[in-house]
């Protein structure tokens, strides 16, 4: 159990890191999921963040934002790889439960060229859905 924590910690750790450098490309994330939240969220009710998890509790309201695909680039080529951030279960899961609610999606610039990495930039594409 240590072993897990400190992992979890560590994560923490690189992800604050990687916030400091990309912060201005993650700002229109953050604010999109924000957004979000606030229009479909009411006022009295809170918020739980799951990392890379999911809950489903009948008659609650239930969000859900994922990355559902990543883009990968090259500044000086013009064709971009494209890989499913969902696979498995988790796709199906997310089939399931996007049909009748409230949607949105937005680009996640994660990682750009050069500030990241310079052999490649990455971008995730972000949809959100919301429903009672």
């Amino acid at each position: 159990m240590l072993s897990f924590a400190s992992d979890f910690e560590r994560m923490g750790s690189a992800i604050e890191q990687r916030f400091r450098r990309c912060a201005p490309w993650w700002r229109p994330h953050l604010e999109a999921t924000a957004t979000f939240v606030s229009h479909n969220v009411p006022e009295s009710s809170s918020v739980a963040v799951l990392g890379a998890g999911l809950t489903a509790r009948p008659q609650c309201w239930s969000i859900l934002i994922t990355d559902t695909e990543y883009y990968f680039y090259h500044s000086d080529d013009s064709e971009w790889r494209v890989e499913s951030a969902l696979c498995g279960d988790a796709k199906e899961v997310y089939r399931t439960l996007r049909g009748e609610r409230t949607r949105d999606r937005w680009l996640w610039h994660v990682a750009p060229q050069f500030v990241e990495s310079d052999d490649e930039g990455e971008i995730h594409l972000v949809e959100a859905s919301a429903a009672i």
